[in-house]
């Protein structure tokens, strides 16, 4: 048996570092040279992390980034990062660059992704071996997640399935449990919301909404609900006691947030409207997919929308059609299981009933796939998405609407792998015969489509760059700094190719490495009347500059760096 739970652990390792090695082909293949998307996004979570780096080190202050100077609280216009920024700083300060940090943490977080999944399907759930695995690369390798490196603090959902497991043994061990433990598990699924939310704020709200939509779901159908109910009931202690960890680990969050939760800060409908997906969004999987990368280009609108790449949330066709077939067998489970309810008395709340077990899991499947319809956009640009922006606590503060797909591939594996776990036990209780091996290679090669749909390249913006040009870049523009600044803005060279985006993150890198605050900056939230300076190569740029420093009487060297030459002139550095 020892020997057995080896081998397995070996095929499972084996399976999630060949789906990271897949997922990261790039850098592998590069020898970790090349950095993970594009120039914009990725090198502002560099950023974000060397400054808590800097922050440990007491050169900065953790609240107040030099970046927008002189304001203060800055940290607050981005993700945390805390779940990042700490191992980060660990490789800093044992040698490692600022991207290979970066890079080590990224890799290392995705294939955590992968096992924290598993465990949860195999552990919690009890799903065999080829479920299991075939439902963690699903989530954790799916083609929306990857197309979103070039936001890498979207990378961040190992505690999703974390909250998932801890809630789960929970109802599983909820007829033995001691108030102590049950507060000691539901502690734990808070708190591992409460590091989600202090790294990654979408995914944490999407699953905040999708559990809404579920506990709504469950309170309309008398056993679930009296399921719930007596649980609470029996537990209301322990859920008390939970309750209040969630809050004292939400302090941090709140702290930084909630005094920039204002109508000022929010998004308008109009703005989130531009990236609800469409119809079309479902068939994207990226023109870099291996299967279907040829479908992407033919169903993407001509011209292509400004944010097509945000809208690149297929998970692949098969997958899709499979999923349509779940929401089928959802209604239908929902359906059987309230018509064949027994009338025995108690019998609602019984943990081992599998007729509240199969209700929980078709609702699980429905939720899913409501949380899709209301997230998507209709004839004429309408959306029920509307209802959830204007009522939904937090939704204001979301605009990039089509990542909540990325959160959704966990119910999605959940209930796949339920599926393909049944179908192989039912083909495991036959006779050993050549009729069940074609069997198990069948359902072996239909989990092997469903993960194979996932797999793809960037052939279009977020292909990578090169961490020794990069580096070398950075260094020459630091270089030219002089220590007597009390601040700089960066200035194009005339002729110069590059996007505003990449300036003012040019900008950002050299002042935490020069510790040198910059009036530039980039991220989701822009200070009042700053917005001027972010087209560096905008005529009325350097005016801008000049209001926006007199505007907030800073005093002091205000230095200028030109940014000459570009970075394609250290490309011989990565040689």
């Amino acid at each position: 048996m020892r020997r057995k739970n080896l081998l397995a652990w070996v095929i499972v390792l084996s399976v999630g570092i060949i789906g990271t090695v897949q997922y990261h082909l790039a850098q592998f293949s590069s020898r970790f040279d090349t950095f993970f998307g594009d120039r914009g996004d990725p090198r502002g979570i560099v950023y974000f992390c060397e400054h808590w780096y800097q922050s440990f080190l007491g050169k900065a202050d953790l609240l107040s980034p030099g970046l927008f100077y002189p304001t203060k609280g800055t940290l607050s216009y981005s993700d945390l990062l805390a779940s990042y920024a700490i191992p980060y700083s660990i490789l800093r300060s044992l040698g490692f660059g600022m991207f290979s940090s970066m890079e080590i943490v990224i890799i290392t977080t995705v294939f955590l992704s992968y096992l924290s999944c598993f465990i949860l399907l195999n552990r919690a759930l009890h799903f065999n071996l080829l479920p299991s695995c075939a439902g963690a690369m699903f989530f954790a390798f799916s083609s929306p997640k990857f197309f979103q490196l070039i936001h890498l603090q979207l990378q961040f959902v190992v505690c999703l399935p974390l909250i998932f497991l801890f809630v789960i043994l929970f109802v599983q061990q909820s007829v033995t449990l001691t108030q102590k433990r049950a507060a000691a598990l539901l502690s734990l699924s808070g708190l591992a919301l409460n590091i989600q939310l202090l790294t990654a704020v979408y995914p944490g709200w999407f699953f905040s909404l999708w559990c809404s939509i579920f506990l709504i779901l469950s309170l309309l159908f008398q056993p679930s609900r009296l399921f719930i109910f007596s649980l609470a009931q029996k537990f209301w202690p322990a859920i008390t006691v939970a309750l209040a960890t969630f809050v004292l680990g939400a302090i941090p969050f709140m702290l930084v947030y909630f005094p920039r939760a204002n109508a000022q800060n929010w998004y308008t409908y109009s703005n989130v409207k531009e990236m609800i997906p469409e119809w079309w969004s479902l068939l994207s999987m990226g023109d870099g997919n291996y299967a279907w990368g040829w479908l992407a280009s033919n169903v993407r609108p001509k011209p292509a929308p400004v944010y097509s790449a945000e809208l690149t949330a297929g998970i692949g066709v098969f997958t899709s059609l499979a999923w349509i077939g779940m929401t089928i067998f959802g209604f239908w489970t929902v359906v059987k299981t309230l018509r064949s309810r027994s009338e025995e008395k108690g019998s609602a709340d019984r943990l081992d009933s599998r007729r509240v077990y199969l209700l929980f899991l078709g609702l699980m499947i429905l939720a899913t796939t409501l949380f899709y319809c209301i997230g998507m956009k209709y004839g004429n640009g309408h959306s029920p998405w509307t209802l959830v922006y204007h009522f939904f606590p937090g939704a204001k503060a979301i605009r990039a609407m089509s990542r909540y797909v990325i959160f959704l591939t966990l119910p999605m594996a959940i209930g796949f792998a339920f599926v393909l776990d049944y179908a192989v036990k039912r083909v495991l209780v036959r006779q050993p015969s050549p009729a069940r091996s074609a069997l198990m290679f069948g359902l072996f090669a239909l989990a092997a489509v469903g993960v194979f749909e996932q797999f793809g390249r960037f052939k279009v913006g977020g292909t990578g760059f090169s961490k020794k040009a990069e580096t070398a870049y950075l260094n020459a523009m630091a270089a030219k700094l002089d220590g007597k600044c009390a601040a700089f803005y960066v200035a194009a060279k005339p002729g110069d190719i590059h996007g505003a985006a990449e300036y003012q993150y040019d900008a950002m890198m050299i002042a935490v490495m020069t510790q040198i605050p910059t009036l530039n900056g980039s991220s989701s939230q822009f200070p009042p009347g700053w917005f001027g300076v972010y087209n560096v190569k905008d005529p009325a740029y350097e005016v801008n500059v000049k209001r926006w420093i007199e505007q907030n009487e800073i005093k002091g060297n205000i230095c200028r760096l030109e940014l000459s030459p570009p970075v394609e002139a250290f490309s011989g550095s990565a040689k």
